[in-house]
């Protein structure tokens, strides 16, 4: 292919010579295609989208550990009270399940009491639940008679 000056291969000079450049028939000049484009635009949008995937799936997740750690939290609040009250009067005299007032009103505790093996050691089995998860506390609590206060209830604390 030879030079042409002006147009691609039209083979008039159009005009005068020192005006115009010289252009290779066949080539294309600078940019890109439609094609190279769209496909730019496409590999955009598909990284864009799975971007916007593991932002929200980072979003659920954070959500989720907060609601864990409040509930450990509450799992704590009624652990620390059964142990000021006395597992050995709390069963007598309960609570061994109830909910929370607000901001955690989703949320609900269970426990359970059984006396050990050992004189005054007790199986406390605490479990708070929310929606379809719950979180579960074991532990034992020494309680030997007379060593906690009569008057303190479950309301007070």
């Amino acid at each position: 292919m030879g030079r042409v000056w002006g147009g691609c291969c039209t083979g008039s000079a159009g005009g005068a010579r020192a005006a115009l450049r010289p252009v290779r028939c066949g080539r294309r000049s600078g940019g890109f295609t439609l094609v190279e484009a769209l496909l730019a635009g496409v590999v955009l949008a598909i990284a864009g989208a799975g971007i916007g995937y593991g932002m929200g799936q980072a979003v659920q997740t954070a959500r989720v550990a907060r609601e864990y750690e409040q509930a450990a939290m509450l799992l704590d609040a009624v652990v620390t009270r059964i142990d000021l009250i006395g597992p050995e009067r709390l069963l007598s005299t309960g609570p061994m399940q109830g909910s929370f007032d607000e901001p955690w009103q989703a949320y609900s505790w269970q426990a359970a009491i059984e006396s050990g093996e050992l004189m005054d050691l007790y199986n406390v089995r605490v479990s708070v639940r929310w929606g379809h998860r719950e979180v579960e506390a074991v532990t034992r609590l020494y309680d030997p008679p007379g060593a906690r206060p009569g008057d303190l209830t479950w309301e007070e604390l």
